[in-house]
């Protein structure tokens, strides 16, 4: 606990040194899947992985999977069973998008503006999944550290699906 609120005070101070280099998001994407398939299975849940173009971005290969591994890792807790997680990727005027979508439980539309702050639980949520509330906060601070934004959309009983927006790689960045 005391780990991740250092990681969002620094990174929210831009305090964490982000390595740059080329990353191939989809080889990220894939290593989530891989790594996620055993526990979205456990629980009765559908995982895919679409997309096949090239995404690179330039950017901290360990902060990008950290921050897909926290998305996919609610997208399967806050999920039923016999429920679906979809990660996509896709490249749309310069800019990398990955999709992680689900068929949860659904966000409140009253707490939308609120899932990105620190310690913030969706009320329904506290006393069925356990956390700490700085999972989503963390997965923003490392988005912008990247020059991206991070989009939620859809609401209560209809799933969830984020959208991370991210410069792909040119010589430029």
């Amino acid at each position: 606990l005391i780990q991740k609120i250092l990681d969002v005070a620094r990174l929210e101070a831009n305090n964490v040194l982000i390595k740059r280099e080329v990353v191939d998001i989809g080889s990220i994407l894939s290593n989530v899947y891989k790594l996620m398939f055993p526990i979205a299975e456990e629980n009765g849940i559908e995982i895919l992985l679409e997309g096949g173009k090239k995404v690179e971005v330039s950017g901290d290969k360990d902060r990008l999977a950290e921050l897909f591994m926290n998305l996919v890792d609610n997208a399967i807790k806050y999920n039923r069973k016999g429920g679906r997680v979809i990660i996509s990727s896709d490249i749309n005027n310069d800019f990398a998008v990955i999709t992680i979508s689900d068929t949860g439980i659904g966000i409140p539309e009253k707490d939308m503006d609120k899932i990105f702050d620190r310690f913030y639980r969706v009320d329904k949520s506290r006393g069925e999944v356990a956390g700490t509330g700085l999972g989503l906060s963390i997965a923003k601070s490392i988005v912008e550290a990247h020059r991206g934004t991070i989009e939620v959309k859809k609401g209560l009983g209809t799933g969830t699906e984020f959208k991370v927006i991210l410069p792909v790689f040119n010589l430029k960045n």
